[in-house]
């Protein structure tokens, strides 16, 4: 649920952003969106209460600051610029690409093990954008090369910052999705200033940060918690969703036109989603001892104490070794190798 919250609210932006696109240079309008969604999530801070998340420490940092490059900087910017070149129903359905392109991050250099089931419903997803630029769809008229890729750029930073985030995934994801807001945002509205010549009045500005506010600040909330119990591959498959939603937001906001592949497209999406939603897996694996710290509750995994913690709580913990059987996904305490079988290593 979290991974289609966060879809939701990111495909409902981009008509906005592309109406915003008139008037704010695309490093402005990226730095902009940002800002206003690291001065939500500020207030969200000020606001939450009872919440022991696991702060961040040590190499977490130097995770962040690759999120904070890629996905807090370059991947807005590049998108926003491809937006601008093209339509924002193209733009939304080319984001379909940011799936595999986040799976085989993962697979290469992350350790994370995917199956053909998830494979499968990376490329059914990508397929359903790419059946509505068949020669001859109204949607074809999309922007050329150049906005391609920009978008396959984007996709590709995003890909790079949904890994990077999974390995603090664990930690207190407001403070992540916070600091990635703040930092992206102010970074890229510093480039903004020193390359990019505009004089917008307050109301596009202003719109810009209540945009940023839903669709990037508590999206990227919802998407860490995905992370967390899913996984890069996982989550982005099931994120793939926001395209869709783009599209079909778009249609109905900007006007502009699609035929027949819309039909095909949200036939194709529904089943790549329902391959993961509906994926079980289950095997005997082994739990090598392990030593972190993240918000939990006294489960088959957190036995340490010998007594029940009915709340959630955060505090450093080890795991000794076990062997044992039951269905689960890749998350904090089952994040197998390209084999399958053996424990990756705490990433911090």
């Amino acid at each position: 649920m979290p991974a289609f919250l966060a879809a939701v609210l990111f495909g409902l932006s981009v008509p906005p952003c592309k109406l915003l696109g008139a008037e704010l240079p695309p490093l402005m309008l990226a730095g902009l969106l940002y800002l206003g969604g690291g001065a939500a999530l500020s207030v969200w801070t000020l606001a939450r209460r009872g919440r022991g998340e696991a702060p961040l420490a040590g190499r977490d940092y130097l995770w962040l600051a690759v999120a904070v490059l890629c996905g807090g900087a370059a991947a807005p910017a590049l998108f926003l610029r491809g937006l601008q070149a093209g339509t924002a129903a193209g733009a939304s359905l080319w984001l379909n690409i940011e799936a595999p392109l986040t799976a085989l991050a993962a697979w290469l250099f992350f350790g994370e093990a995917l199956g053909p089931r998830v494979w499968l419903a990376a490329g059914l997803m990508a397929a359903g954008g790419a059946v509505l630029y068949w020669p001859g769809e109204p949607g074809a008229a999309f922007g050329g090369w150049r906005c391609a890729a920009w978008l396959t750029g984007a996709c590709a930073a995003w890909g790079l910052d949904n890994n990077a985030t999974r390995m603090i995934a664990h930690k207190d994801p407001l403070a992540i999705a916070r600091g990635k807001s703040l930092a992206g945002g102010a970074l890229t509205l510093l480039l903004a200033c020193r390359g990019e010549a505009a004089s917008p009045g307050l109301a596009a500005p202003a719109g810009a940060l209540a945009i940023g506010a839903v669709g990037y600040g508590a999206s990227l909330v919802f998407y860490i918690q995905a992370l967390r119990h899913l996984g890069a591959g996982r989550a982005a498959a099931i994120f793939s969703c926001a395209p869709f939603i783009g599209l079909a937001a778009s249609i109905a906001w900007l006007r502009e036109p699609l035929g027949w592949g819309l039909a095909a497209a949200a036939g194709l999406m529904a089943a790549g989603a329902w391959l993961i939603v509906s994926e079980r897996h289950e095997h005997s694996h082994r739990h090598a001892a392990l030593l972190h710290e993240h918000l939990h509750r006294h489960d088959e995994h957190h036995r340490h104490h010998g007594e029940e913690a009915p709340e959630e709580h955060s505090h450093p913990h080890g795991h000794e070794g076990l062997l044992h059987s039951h269905p689960h996904r890749p998350d904090l305490h089952h994040r197998h190798d390209h084999e399958g079988g053996r424990p990756c290593p705490d990433p911090n």
